[in-house]
């Protein structure tokens, strides 16, 4: 494996912003028979691009399938092009893609792209894959905030507390459930593409995490719609005891290993 940390300037963010690459090779381009599939790795609000790398083996999951791994920084802006802030949405979803296959040797090919993520990740993912099928083809949620009107409920109780005004910066004044921010409108989207251009969707929830009711509401309206999804829970919190077995699964369901 080939381990890369840096930085790259973004035209959507028009700014230098921090990366972690992970590559399955560690020979001279020429030497390889294919480009390697890819998955977008996605940080929690609470995490940063390097906690990936430190708090799980991802690296040695992905080694053994021969996948590399890109994971950005987008601080707590919720993978969103931000009411008061940065175009993270953008950079994630079109700037980021283009510019790891221009670079690193990476199939283009939307059947070898897949994003995943936790917690603030998780939703991060499957928004970025909902909303651009043409590029990724299946996406996974770690105990994932994959429930927005449960999410401003509960922000909502905070009204004048700095959460409340730190999400009013990411969706606007008010938190209004815009449909692109929208993860069930994304998901009846999805399912109304042709079969062979809906992506695949796995979600894990530990069964004692706080999140756990939103992931069961999106799980129900997942269950729903002609759309491949897969979900499994077993006891476990928000933590990286079971974030780190989820991704293994993962990259699994990607590699097709498991259905």
């Amino acid at each position: 494996m080939a381990y890369f940390a840096g930085s790259m300037y973004s035209k959507a963010l028009d700014m230098e912003t921090h990366l972690e690459i992970v590559l399955p090779y560690d020979k001279p381009a020429q030497n390889q028979q294919e480009p390697c599939q890819v998955v977008f790795l996605l940080h929690g609000i609470s995490n940063d691009s390097s906690s990936w790398m430190r708090m799980s083996a991802v690296e040695r999951y992905a080694r053994a399938r021969g996948m590399a791994l890109v994971i950005p920084e987008v601080q707590r802006s919720f993978y969103a092009n931000m009411d008061r802030g940065l175009r993270y949405f953008d950079y994630v979803a079109e700037e980021l893609p283009r510019f790891c296959r221009e670079n690193f040797r990476i199939s283009p090919r939307r059947e070898d792209t897949f994003v995943a993520g936790l917690s603030m990740g998780g939703y991060g993912a499957v928004k970025v894959c909902l909303s651009k099928p043409e590029t990724f083809a299946a996406c996974a949620s770690f105990s994932g905030a994959l429930d927005l009107a449960g999410l401003k409920a509960s922000v909502g109780a905070a009204a004048g507390q700095p959460q409340m005004a730190e999400m009013e910066g990411v969706f606007g004044e008010g938190l209004p459930l815009a449909q692109e921010n929208d993860l069930f409108f994304l998901l009846e989207q999805a399912a109304k593409l042709p079969q062979e251009r809906r992506p695949r969707l796995f979600v894990t929830c530990g069964q004692q995490d706080p999140l756990y009711e939103q992931n069961q509401n999106f799980r129900r309206a997942a269950e729903q719609l002609p759309i491949t999804f897969r979900y499994e829970e077993w006891p476990g919190v928000h933590d990286w005891d079971f974030w780190d077995p989820s991704v293994e699964k993962a990259l699994a369901f990607f590699a097709q290993e498991t259905e």
